[in-house]
């Protein structure tokens, strides 16, 4: 009896450190090229666009940035690589066949709803094919109560949604720490607000130590 090698079918601790990869090319030009297992996709994406110009209809090509690879798993389930940071060991494609698809739809969703399905251990889509009359009351109610949610949120004051996004941290403690009657100037305290990370503008404010956090609100907003 011999045994038959075929590619793709090893385990990932198996994976040689450089393997043959045949890229199915939206422009329907298959490019075969050795791939280091351990190089990330994006990395890898850079390399195939550079032998894709040297190939038949590479100017029908977009941008690379408005693609990213798909691939079949040893499960037979098609899998939408979204993360360009993984490396083949990682993914450890059926057969290192890649297809470089275009990209539609919301990628932010889809980027979220990847990492959600990392985080539980389970793809987001086998969610959605489930029939439980159940599960699906259960997800349809905790639907209904995030949008009830947003919806009041959105409606509070400017006020109500800066206390909601910074609350105030209350000590136990009475006593004034060191750290801050060290900064003291004159009695008061220098505060500096900034409303957003992206904006460069600070506002500087000294304030007295009896001040109340609600004045600090209203005279931050």
């Amino acid at each position: 009896m011999y045994g038959i090698d075929l590619p793709g079918l090893r385990g990932p601790c198996s994976m040689p450190d450089e393997v043959s990869v045949d890229f199915l090319m939206p422009n329907s030009i298959i490019i075969t090229m050795k791939v280091n297992t351990t190089s990330p996709l994006a990395d890898i994406k850079e390399e195939l666009w550079d032998q894709a110009s040297e190939y038949p209809l590479f100017g029908t090509l977009h941008d690379m940035s408005s693609y990213h690879f798909s691939c079949v798993s040893h499960r037979a389930e098609r899998l939408e690589l979204m993360d360009e940071g993984k490396c083949l060991q990682e993914i450890n494609p059926f057969m290192y066949i890649l297809k470089i698809v275009e990209r539609k739809g919301n990628e932010t969703e889809k980027m979220l709803n990847l990492q959600i399905g990392l985080l539980i251990g389970k793809d987001l889509q086998k969610f959605d094919d489930l029939k439980n009359p159940e599960v699906n009351e259960f997800r349809w109610n905790m639907k209904v109560f995030c949008d009830e949610v947003v919806s009041a949120r959105n409606k509070a004051s400017w006020v109500e949604q800066v206390q909601y996004q910074y609350p105030a941290r209350i000590s136990s403690n009475p006593a004034l720490p060191a750290y801050i009657s060290d900064r003291l100037q004159d009695g008061q305290l220098l505060i500096s607000v900034q409303f957003d990370t992206s904006m460069q503008v600070r506002y500087k404010i000294f304030i007295a130590l009896g001040f109340q956090v609600y004045e600090l609100h209203h005279i931050g907003v």
